[in-house]
């Protein structure tokens, strides 16, 4: 077995088979590209044939990496919400670059990442998502508090504390003692549904459980379209986390 790092592709594992009477590529489950070499076959023509194959591959990683829930990030722009997006663009430089910036209003998270790297490469996407989940988490810090604490105030629905957390499959929680944990992924919503959330986990506070007086004190704080938002949410969770 032989491990070679093609550009734009990543790591591919070469595997010689004697019993193989020609050359087979596949990307398997774990994203794994693997390339199996029959008896009379080289290495390179292998690594030839894997780079003629180079958009088959990486396409077949993106939809492999997007059912494990995994965000593949591309050049562009997203308008999260009126208040947040994250862009991605390239620049000369051969490192990874994000900055915060402040636009009418709009905070918006600006990726730079090397030209001369495949923004699909594996190794590129994990170092860009790890600059915008560091991002991500210092803006909801800024964000967040503020907005719980206005609907307390509005609600009168009290919490005794709030943390935010990188929490990947829930967008928040209430403690037995009220206290209130809430998800940095939260200001990828629009802010009707940051709003549903939190008012959702400050209603735990009176009720424990999901029961028809908890939703019904979801609901009067709603103005009757707990149904509704809930139901968005889970539209919007599907792709967000």
């Amino acid at each position: 077995m032989k491990v070679v790092n093609i550009e734009g592709i990543g790591d591919v594992i070469f595997v010689k088979n004697n019993r193989s009477k020609k050359y087979y590529l596949r990307v398997n489950k774990l994203g794994e590209v693997r390339v199996t070499i029959p008896m009379f076959g080289t290495y390179k023509f292998a690594v030839d044939y894997v780079q003629s194959k180079k958009d088959w591959i990486i396409d077949g990683k993106s939809k492999i990496s997007a059912a494990k829930g995994k965000k593949v990030y591309s050049i562009g722009r997203i308008d999260y919400n009126e208040k947040f997006s994250i862009s991605i663009s390239t620049h000369d430089k051969m490192t990874v670059k994000s900055q915060e910036e402040i636009s009418r209003q709009r905070e918006i998270i600006n990726i730079l990442v090397p030209s001369t790297v495949d923004i699909q490469n594996a190794e590129l996407q994990s170092i860009v998502s790890e600059h915008i989940s560091k991002i991500m988490l210092n803006a909801a810090k800024n964000v967040l508090p503020s907005m719980i604490e206005e609907i307390s105030q509005a609600t009168g629905l009290s919490y005794s504390g709030l943390r935010i957390s990188s929490a990947q499959r829930r967008w928040g929680s209430c403690s037995s003692t009220n206290s209130i944990s809430l998800s940095k992924n939260l200001i990828k919503l629009p802010t009707p549904l940051i709003n549903f959330v939190i008012i959702h986990e400050l209603c735990h506070t009176k009720h424990k459980n999901h029961g028809k007086y908890f939703h019904a004190l979801v609901d009067s704080y709603c103005g009757g379209k707990e149904k509704q938002l809930a139901k968005e949410l889970r539209q919007i969770e599907k792709v967000l986390l």
